[in-house]
C-alpha cells in the first residue's frame, strides 16, 4: 500500500489488545487501493469507532483548491461508513503551508461539516501544531464561525505550543463542552531520532543525554519572520511534533 503493512502481524497482535476500537488513518497514497484496504481492515477483528481522515484535506483548503479538499473529504466519509466509524477526526491546517490561509481553511470548513452531518457523521478539528499562530486561537475562531463545532484534543501537539494547561484557564472553559475525542500522548522524548529525520531545516540533533547542550538560538519566532531573518531558524512547521 506504499508503506510497510505487515497483514500477518496486523491480525495476530489485534485481537491480544483489549481496547473498545482502534482509531485508523487514512493516508495519500492509499485512494487508488481504498476498496482492498476496506476489505482487509473489515477482516480484523477490531471495530473502528474512529477514523482520522487523510491530512492533506486541509493543505487543499489552504492553497484554495476546495473541490479537491472536498472530494478527498467524501472519500473519507465513505471509508468511515464502511468501517462502521461515527467519529471523523481533522486536520483543518496542516503541513508547510499550515495556519498561513487560515481564512480559507475556516472558510472550507463549512462544506465539510455538511458533507460529514449529510453521511451521519461527526467530524471534529484537530488542533494541530501551526506555523503562523496557535491552535488554541484556532479553536476559538471555529467556535465564533460554527457555534455547534466539535474538537478532538491533542495533548502533544498542545504541549508544543505550551497550551496543555491552559485548556484548564477559566477563559478556555466554554472550548471544553466541544472536545469529543483525545489524543493523549506520553510526551517525553524516548530518542528515536524521528523529529531529526524529517526537520526540513536540517537543524535538530539527537545526543546522549549526559551530554549538556547549549540552545544558541530559540527566537520563537514563526516561520514567515524566521525566513527573512535566518537560513537556518526553526520554521514552527511542526513536523517534528506529527512524526513524535
Amino acid at each position: 500500500w506504499g508503506i510497510k503493512v505487515n497483514r500477518v502481524e496486523l491480525k495476530n497482535i489485534l485481537p491480544q489488545i483489549r481496547c473498545d476500537g482502534v482509531e485508523f488513518m487514512m493516508y495519500s497514497m492509499w485512494y487508488d487501493v481504498i476498496d482492498e484496504i476496506t476489505a482487509f481492515l473489515k477482516d480484523l477483528p477490531v471495530t473502528y469507532p474512529v477514523l482520522h481522515t487523510e491530512k492533506s484535506i486541509g493543505e487543499y483548503l489552504a492553497r484554495e483548491e476546495f473541490d479537491e479538499a472536498n472530494r478527498r473529504f467524501r472519500v473519507n466519509c465513505r471509508l468511515a461508513k464502511e468501517l462502521g466509524s461515527s467519529l471523523m477526526v481533522l486536520h483543518l491546517w496542516n503541513g508547510i503551508i499550515s495556519d498561513s490561509n487560515m481564512k480559507a481553511n475556516l472558510k472550507g470548513c463549512g462544506d465539510l461539516l455538511k458533507i460529514a452531518a449529510d453521511e451521519g457523521l461527526t467530524l471534529t478539528v484537530e488542533n494541530v501544531v501551526c506555523n503562523c499562530s496557535a491552535p488554541m486561537t484556532h479553536l476559538w475562531e471555529l467556535l465564533d464561525m460554527y457555534p455547534d463545532i466539535q474538537f478532538t484534543f491533542d495533548t502533544k501537539m498542545a504541549q508544543f505550543h505550551r497550551q496543555l494547561e491552559g485548556l484548564y484557564d477559566e477563559k478556555n472553559a466554554p472550548l471544553i463542552p466541544h472536545i469529543r475525542h483525545l489524543h493523549i500522548n506520553d510526551i517525553r522524548c524516548h530518542g528515536c531520532g524521528a523529529c531529526a529525520r524529517t526537520c526540513p531545516q536540517g537543524i535538530i540533533e539527537v545526543l546522549p543525554k549526559e551530554i549538556e547542550v547549549f540552545v544558541a538560538c530559540s527566537s520563537g519566532d514563526k516561520g514567515p519572520a524566521v525566513k527573512k531573518a535566518c537560513s537556518a531558524g526553526c520554521l514552527g512547521c511542526g513536523l517534528c511534533a506529527k512524526k513524535c
